[in-house]
Parts: C-alpha cells; sequence; structure tokens
C-alpha cells in the first residue's frame, strides 16, 4: 500500500507570526512589513548597535484619528507603545544611524494587555494521518520544559509545502494541533518520504 494512501485526512496548514517588521537595520524612514488586523500595541526591540541609543517616531492611526509616539532607548533592548495603532504610515529615527556600528530593528504587535498578536503568514493544505502519541518521545526539549505531546501526525515531505515549528494543523473535525519542535534528516544525505511531526492539541 502507498504511502498516500494511508494519509487519511486532508488538513488545513496555517502559519502565523507576531513579527511585523522583521530585523533590519535601522535607516532614517522605515515601515511595516504588513497590514494591521486590528488595534495593536509596537514591541520595538534594537539590537546589535555601539549603544543602541536614540530615538523612533511612529506615525499612524490611534483610535481612528493621526497620531504618534516617540520611544526613547538609552541602550538595546525593548520598548512598547503605550498606544494602540490601527495603522503606521511611517517610523523615522533620530541617534541611531550616528554610531560607528548601526543597530537592528525588529517589530512584534502585542496586544493591549501585552499578548502576542499573530497574523495569518501563510496557508496551505495537506494529507495527513493524525493519532494520539503513545511513545511519549521528547526531542530538543531543555530539562524541566518537555513538551507535551497529545498526537503525532504523518505526513508527506513535500520540498515546496515544508510543515516548520509552530504551524498550526486543522483537521477535517476542526481539531487543532500545533506542532512541536522536531527533527527532521538532511536532505542533502539521506532519502526521505515523509515527516513524522509531534503535535500538541490546542484550543
Amino acid at each position: 500500500m502507498s504511502l498516500r494512501a494511508l494519509l487519511t485526512e486532508k488538513v488545513g496548514v496555517w502559519r502565523k507570526s507576531d513579527v511585523i517588521r522583521a530585523l533590519g537595520t535601522i535607516s532614517s524612514v522605515m515601515y511595516l512589513d504588513s497590514s494591521l488586523p486590528s488595534a495593536v500595541k509596537l514591541l520595538c526591540k534594537v539590537s546589535g548597535g555601539t549603544t543602541g541609543s536614540g530615538t523612533l517616531t511612529i506615525l499612524g492611526t490611534v483610535g481612528g484619528v493621526g497620531d504618534s509616539q516617540i520611544l526613547t532607548f538609552t541602550t538595546n533592548g525593548f520598548k512598547e507603545t503605550t498606544k494602540s495603532f490601527s495603522a503606521v504610515s511611517s517610523i523615522t529615527e533620530s541617534g541611531f544611524t550616528d554610531e560607528s556600528i548601526v543597530p537592528s530593528l525588529e517589530i512584534f504587535a502585542r496586544s493591549a494587555a501585552g499578548q502576542p498578536v499573530y497574523l495569518e503568514t501563510l496557508r496551505f493544505y495537506r494529507k495527513m494521518r493524525i493519532e494520539v502519541d503513545r511513545e511519549s518521545r521528547y526531542r530538543f526539549a531543555s530539562a524541566g520544559q518537555l513538551p507535551e505531546i497529545t498526537h503525532r501526525g504523518y505526513a508527506e515531505y513535500l520540498s515546496d509545502q515544508i510543515i516548520v515549528e509552530k504551524d498550526l494543523i486543522i483537521d477535517e473535525a476542526g481539531s487543532k494541533f500545533e506542532v512541536l519542535p522536531f527533527d527532521i534528516m538532511d536532505s542533502r544525505t539521506s532519502r526521505f518520504h515523509h515527516l513524522e511531526l509531534p503535535l500538541k492539541r490546542v484550543i
């Protein structure tokens, strides 16, 4: 019997991220990489600079009207806006580009309560077989931080639709599973045709 015949369900694979500006060198004028799904706070991470000191001025829309907020950094690190922006038109800087090593900026979306807000970045569908986990094998987990594997998924390996850690699997019944860290053979030295995925059921 072929592997495809053993893959009994068509599941949806969703990939989400809370990164709204990918890590990149600070420049005079910057923009977000994606539109905001709702009003969110901006968690800004400045890293890699000589001192990481300067200001960021965020221009956008707050409560339906144009508004702005200035974040002041005295060193590399994190700063979060107190205002929730529904749109950001631009981000300007002062002081960062004067450093001998210009720092980088990465921005994350956060709720009013400070929790990550995820945006869908990719969706595709795959044939998969999902079963209750019976072996409880844990891989790539630190002591005391073992992930709770509840199910395992088996899927064909397709190089143009690679499933990765933290992807969300939704089966035909609507059950949701998060993909936990897993290992995979090196495609340069091994030939393989399927993935075995540790899954954690989520609400």
